[in-house]
């Protein structure tokens, strides 16, 4: 088992896929799914904060600020986890999730 936090193993997957099977499918699994799920989580337990944080900045090491704006472009209304598509849905009531990552991952930073 692994000393590294679980988001750094799901960047390291991420990379994998995205040599494999290119960075459409790598943003699906790392944000739509893993990085969605611990914005979600974040919710209900503040103390993820410092991990979302350090998640979104190695998110930003992978992808470009091009390649996640098409990526949030791309997410329509809906979302359908485990369908194997390159642009996730998601659900009206995520939209607050869905706005929180793109402030993450799309913002300056200092």
């Amino acid at each position: 088992m692994s000393n590294q936090p679980m988001w750094q193993q799901q960047c390291d997957a991420a990379r994998r896929i995205q040599d494999r099977f290119g960075t459409p499918r790598a943003l699906t699994y790392v944000v739509g799914e893993k990085f969605f799920n611990m914005v979600r989580a974040l919710e209900s337990d503040r103390r993820l904060a410092p991990d979302v944080d350090d998640f979104a900045t190695e998110l930003r090491t992978i992808f470009t600020p091009g390649d996640l704006r098409e990526y949030f472009r791309k997410a329509r209304a809906r979302r359908h986890p485990g369908k194997p598509t390159d642009d996730l849905r998601y659900l009206p009531e995520e939209a607050l999730f869905v706005a929180h990552m793109k402030q993450l991952l799309l913002s300056p930073r200092a």
